[in-house]
């Protein structure tokens, strides 16, 4: 992750990516194995010196594993990162995996994802009816595959943080029932939050009840 000034600064030769294995540190630098384009980590790259003065370390992050889920969510042709909107799998789309199943690569990415994936998550869970179906899900994933069918990379194994926007846009436009949580999503503002959703659920619920106990008494 990086903010967006950062490909301007390599376009300018003011900075420079190397995507390399750190071998050893050194009085003056870093040893690294400098590997070429789609050569994997640890595969096999040319030996180079940096000269550097400052050495940043931001290697903390680990992904969250995910093989506690269901087995069938790592099911060929939907296994991920082929899952709706690249979180949701298509055989249980109450499961949201944000930041779980993406491909290691350089990205000037927001946060602003998270909130949307979050709060689009919060939705499908509380409002069933905006849920998309297995179908839906799957029909999604496969028109972005032949969509992106001619691009160096699989579909979902690399995209932009606009492309990303998109998604979800078309997600609340394709399902009119999404329409009313549209600024709630994007946002999280609103009286059509957590909390409208929630008093609709719960209404919803004790009318169900009452109806139940009205033809109880009927009996």
């Amino acid at each position: 992750m990086c903010n967006d000034q950062i490909l301007e600064q390599i376009r300018r030769g003011k900075c420079r990516w190397l995507k390399s294995d750190i071998v050893k540190a050194t009085k003056t630098g870093l040893i690294v194995s400098h590997r070429k384009p789609n050569v994997p980590k640890g595969g096999p790259g040319k030996r180079l010196e940096v000269d550097a003065q400052i050495l940043i370390k931001a290697t903390g992050f680990s992904r969250p594993d995910i093989h506690f889920l269901p087995d069938c969510v790592f099911d060929e042709p939907f296994a991920p990162p082929a899952w709706y909107l690249q979180t949701f799998p298509p055989q249980h789309p109450e499961i949201c995996a944000i930041n779980s199943v993406y491909v290691n690569a350089l990205g000037t990415v927001g946060h602003v994802h998270i909130g949307m994936y979050t709060r689009l998550l919060m939705v499908f869970l509380l409002q069933p009816r905006t849920k998309p179906t297995r179908a839906q899900m799957e029909r999604w994933i496969s028109w972005v595959g032949w969509f992106k069918g001619k691009t160096p990379q699989k579909a979902f194994d690399f995209f932009t943080y606009s492309e990303l926007i998109l998604w979800f846009v078309s997600c609340i436009l394709l399902q009119p029932a999404r329409w009313q949580w549209a600024w709630f999503v994007f946002t999280g503002l609103g009286q059509a939050g957590p909390r409208g959703v929630s008093t609709e659920a719960t209404l919803k619920l004790k009318a169900k009840e009452l109806n139940y106990l009205v033809n109880e008494d009927k009996a």
